[in-house]
């Protein structure tokens, strides 16, 4: 029965090529055809390219390594943290639309076979290994503030962007549509690559003019144990910025002293000038709360929103793979009944090129997408819960020194009355005698404010994280 649903598998797909066959695209991979020989010196010169770039990448990865552990340069590190995380986003979307473009050549040359030659395999994948050690050449970079080195990056991205450019036009002429993922992917690398190169430019642009006003060395930079401001977007979607502090207290019980300094943008006394200067504003206490984390707040939002949909992502991935078994079960069971073992399918006219909805028909790269949408939804789903859960924290402290400041000019006391007198000269007149409510005379002191302080920052707190 295996052996009959993977026959019904290619039958239905032959049948459906061979059933339209003047709308099918031109080849698109290198090959012996005559057709097919005008992308094989391109895929050569990638080969060339990339292996180029891996071994320099390398070697420069090595010598950085080699200059921290003997600390001949000063680490002065890069600043503006958020053209780095966009940097870091681009190209992990680059190393994404790579890996659906290799997994689309391997399925297409499955079919083909010796149509086509090893290199329009070899080249997608050489390709997607230069961009994971882009990511790892970007990281000793960014650690070790060298901006020389950092140079060799935007020149491979603009060689990659060319390439892209160009092949966008040979899948144009070959009749490639939107709904053809080489196309797709090849447009959305050609935009991130824009992207990125674009973000290391202007890095290096705002490291010139911030070399200016003098470099900070390295004896000013101080180490926090929450270093979460400081790390890139990676280190923050897998929580990767807090290893040390909890390698230390694994192997020794933590202590007050482990988690100190804590950086100024998380003191209270901060989080406390600043609601205070945008209450003076004359806005609301609450709006100038959420004004004060605006950008925790609509981050953490953002995050939230991409798990929702990447959840969901993966509840259409198991209902795909569902439909795509009951079909295949569906045309066996057709076959099984008609005594057909076998459909002869034409080699010369097999698409060089797979829709996006072909692709994802294939159960295995839906269960791989299944994977990567459930590890992504984990990511953005705890850091959304931090990013509120630090407004929040933010929000409290700030709060509560704000309202305590105040209660500390307020006049608070007791009035001199004595109450079993009063009681007492009630009943005489024959009136009932009733506990008089301290807060709405005034007669409060400065314990029950702080309780009901904590209580309402407490609530504010939560409506924040949630």
């Amino acid at each position: 029965m295996s052996a009959l649903m993977s026959d019904a598998g290619s039958s239905r797909v032959a049948v459906g090529q061979l059933s339209n066959l003047s709308s099918l695209p031109g080849p698109t991979l290198c090959g012996p055809d005559p057709r097919r020989s005008k992308y094989c010196s391109q895929d050569y010169i990638n080969l060339t390219v990339n292996s180029i770039y891996m071994y320099l990448a390398i070697i420069l990865q090595m010598y950085l390594y080699l200059c921290s552990k003997m600390k001949t340069t000063p680490v002065q590190k890069l600043s503006h943290r958020t053209v780095q995380d966009f940097l870091w986003i681009c190209c992990l979307g680059q190393v994404f639309f790579q890996l659906v473009k290799s997994l689309e050549v391997g399925m297409v040359m499955k079919s083909l076979g010796e149509q086509v030659y090893p290199v329009a395999l070899i080249e997608p994948v050489i390709t997607l290994t230069s961009m994971i050690v882009s990511l790892l050449f970007l990281y000793c970079c960014v650690n070790a503030g060298n901006i020389a080195a950092l140079t060799l990056l935007p020149l491979f991205q603009l060689y990659s962007l060319v390439d892209n450019a160009t092949k966008i036009y040979k899948y144009q002429a070959a009749g490639l549509q939107s709904a053809h993922v080489k196309l797709v992917a090849s447009f959305a690398l050609t935009c991130l690559l824009v992207c990125s190169i674009c973000s290391l430019f202007l890095i290096q642009i705002l490291n010139i003019l911030r070399r200016r006003d003098g470099p900070v060395s390295s004896s000013q930079e101080i180490i926090y144990a929450y270093s979460y401001s400081r790390t890139n977007i990676l280190s923050k979607l897998t929580f990767h910025w807090m290893w040390n502090i909890l390698r230390l207290g694994y192997q020794l019980p933590l202590e007050e002293s482990d988690i100190y300094p804590i950086p100024q943008s998380e003191q209270v006394k901060y989080q406390f000038q600043e609601l205070e200067k945008k209450v003076r504003y004359g806005v609301g206490l609450l709006c100038s709360c959420m004004r004060m984390n605006y950008s925790l707040i609509g981050f953490g939002a953002l995050l939230r929103f991409l798990a929702d949909m990447l959840g969901f992502s993966g509840a259409l991935g198991v209902q795909s793979i569902v439909s795509t078994i009951q079909e295949n079960y569906k045309i066996a069971e057709e076959m099984a009944d008609k005594n057909i073992t076998q459909v002869e399918v034409d080699i010369e006219h097999i698409k060089d090129s797979l829709k996006i909805e072909d692709m994802f028909s294939n159960t295995l790269v839906a269960s791989l997408f299944i994977l990567l949408a459930s590890l992504g939804q984990g990511s953005c789903s705890q850091l959304s819960s931090h990013l509120l859960c630090v407004a929040g924290v933010r929000t409290r402290n700030a709060l509560q020194v704000c309202l305590y400041n105040k209660a500390l000019h307020l006049s608070v006391g007791r009035k001199t009355t004595n109450p079993d007198k009063e009681r007492a000269c009630l009943e005489k007149e024959g009136k009932e005698y009733i506990v008089p409510d301290e807060i709405s005379n005034g007669n409060i002191d400065l314990g029950t404010i702080m309780n009901v302080v904590a209580e309402d920052t407490l609530n504010i707190r939560e409506l924040v994280w949630n």
